[in-house]
């Protein structure tokens, strides 16, 4: 396996919404998804970025279901 990396969870964030982007807009079954963005400040940690990638892409593209899924 890779070794661990330092990373800024804060790019995997963006480029997992980027990634994300056209299951955001608006269809015949709901209006568009807004993702409002506070980050506030944190240091780099030492981690997987691809598997921390994966978690965040899992977590919103749940999410994104789940409201497709709502009355």
């Amino acid at each position: 396996m890779n070794n661990k990396i330092a990373y800024h969870i804060h790019q995997g964030l963006e480029s997992t919404i980027m990634i994300l982007k056209h299951r955001l807009k608006a269809n015949s079954d709901r209006p568009e998804i807004k993702i409002i963005k506070e980050y506030n400040q944190i240091p780099t940690i030492e981690c997987y970025p691809g598997q921390l990638n994966q978690v965040f892409m899992n977590l919103l593209a749940n999410a994104i279901d789940a409201l497709k899924e709502s009355p």
